[in-house]
């Protein structure tokens, strides 16, 4: 018996051995706890500090309020300003400063304005607009199944109060405050648990740092994180109780109001959360991650040869030979007509001949412009027209009716990718083939670098292209690296790995 107690502690001391290790040695593990509470309030603070994209129609609730509502046509509720629909919004524990609630039910016309006290509702300190408003005594409390103390007969959850007032979605939630036993942050990992905010277009609430512990400030972060990652909502304004509260330092008594609105469309950038605390060293580990583990081994491709000429500064011709690979499964049935459009960083690009027959070859090189426009140079048979990036050249061959395929030879110039997502391109792109420098050869780069070069890559994504191949170019090191080597990155339409 004794021999089998030990045998069994031993067994499970090498599993936990085992699984420790395997935490430890994970390339990039965002939930990891950090060393130190200072670290983790670092973190939390990268994180909540630059929002993940820019609304361009907000309007300030007040001229000193804090918050600030979206009502771009695109990421917003611009249906608020329309008589013609009905609109619910709900304000939950609302402090002394009431113009967030001034301004909804003033100012927003389809709006209906429920309000939440826990305590015996203020109306005319609030100075609301009657006809538009309604004043609840209500104390809010999280979904907890365990929690019986709490959840009893005299408090509600988010979820009993939408089913009685028969509300199956609202468009703005503001969450200000909860009573002293109740943590924003527990009602929030409710909501996403439940999948409740699959309901809400707008959400609005206060991160009060109020307490410096390890285990307060890291559940915070972990609701961000899942709030961004499984809720899909983004961070798109922040604002500070103190200017010192936004620099990267430990203070306490700092909060942060924070406005979030629901998984943008594909066009819309995206910059994403730093990695774990936004080193430029976790910046590359997660970048390497990601093109590491992002590949798959269930697609067949056939590799192709485009020949090109090349007209050089000097005007002399050389011959180019360009070797994509293309997945088998797009021509295995090819009733569709074929597209293959060659996009590189220099101009004068003449194609010869189709790889494929069947299928059309286009080339254009791209440059940036002074006033920060984008601009596609069409080449074909030697010509040259110049035309805008949103103009027909590109949206005439990338047109639903036939199979696209791109190629794009970024070298160091990541904007091409910024301006095919910024007019929705992607979308009308079955495999998109990127080559570049995904670390820049010469080193120099900053943490902000690879953080917008993994969020470029992660918005393709958002098209429903899969990254299901990674290659190195002949000639640089096999070995993935951020020594400046060249990567082809292969995506896929739609692939279910």
């Amino acid at each position: 018996m004794r021999k089998r107690s030990l045998l069994t502690g031993l067994c499970f001391l090498t599993l936990l051995y085992a699984g420790v290790q395997f935490y430890i040695q994970d390339d990039y593990s965002p939930l990891q706890l950090l060393s130190s509470v200072e670290n983790e309030a670092s973190r939390l603070l990268k994180f909540i500090s630059q929002p993940h994209l820019h609304c361009n129609d907000s309007l300030a609730t007040g001229n000193t309020s804090r918050w600030l509502i979206c009502l771009d046509f695109e990421l917003g509720v611009p249906s608020l300003k329309s008589e013609d629909q009905k609109s619910v919004v709900y304000s939950i524990g609302p402090q002394k400063e009431h113009s967030f609630e001034h301004f909804v039910s003033w100012n927003l016309s389809a709006a209906k304005l429920y309000i939440f006290c826990h305590e015996k509702c203020m109306g005319d300190a609030m100075n609301t607009n009657p006809s538009k408003t309604t004043f609840y005594s209500a104390v809010i409390v999280p979904n907890d199944p365990a929690d019986f103390a709490r959840n009893s007969f005299q408090s509600q959850t988010l979820n009993t109060v939408m089913k009685s007032l028969h509300h199956d979605s609202i468009q703005i939630l503001k969450l200000d405050s909860f009573i002293d036993s109740v943590q924003s942050y527990e009602v929030l990992r409710f909501l996403i648990d439940d999948s409740l905010l699959q309901s809400v277009q707008e959400l609005h609430f206060v991160v009060k740092l109020d307490k410096l512990e390890e285990d307060f400030i890291y559940s915070w972060y972990r609701v961000l994180y899942a709030l961004f990652t499984t809720a899909g909502f983004r961070l798109f304004h922040t604002s500070a109780s103190d200017m010192l509260c936004l620099q990267d330092t430990v203070m306490e008594s700092c909060s942060y109001h924070l406005s979030w609105v629901k998984k943008p469309p594909p066009h819309v950038f995206v910059m994403y959360p730093p990695a774990i605390d936004g080193s430029k060293e976790n910046e590359e580990d997660r970048l390497l991650s990601y093109i590491q583990n992002s590949k798959s081994n269930d697609v067949s491709f056939t590799t192709v040869s485009i020949k090109m000429d090349f007209m050089n500064s000097r005007t002399q011709t050389h011959q180019d030979l360009l070797s994509i690979d293309l997945a088998s499964n797009l021509f295995e049935k090819n009733n569709q007509r074929c597209q293959i459009i060659v996009i590189r960083n220099s101009a004068y690009k003449t194609i010869n001949r189709a790889p494929i027959k069947g299928c059309n070859v286009f080339s254009f090189a791209f440059s940036s412009q002074k006033d920060g426009s984008a601009l596609f140079q069409f080449v074909h048979n030697g010509s040259r027209k110049k035309r805008k990036a949103h103009h027909v050249e590109l949206e005439e061959i990338l047109t639903s009716s036939s199979k696209n395929i791109m190629f794009i030879d970024l070298q160091d110039n990541w904007d091409m990718l910024f301006a095919l997502s910024n007019r929705d391109l992607p979308r009308l792109i079955s495999q998109l083939i990127v080559q570049g420098n995904i670390f820049p050869a010469s080193g120099r780069f900053t943490h902000m670098t690879l953080r917008t070069r993994y969020s470029e890559l992660k918005c393709l994504e958002e098209f429903g292209l899969s990254l299901v191949k990674v290659d190195k170019v002949a000639g640089t090191n096999l070995k993935f690296s951020s020594s400046g080597d060249i990567y082809s990155l292969n995506f896929l339409k739609n692939f279910d790995s």
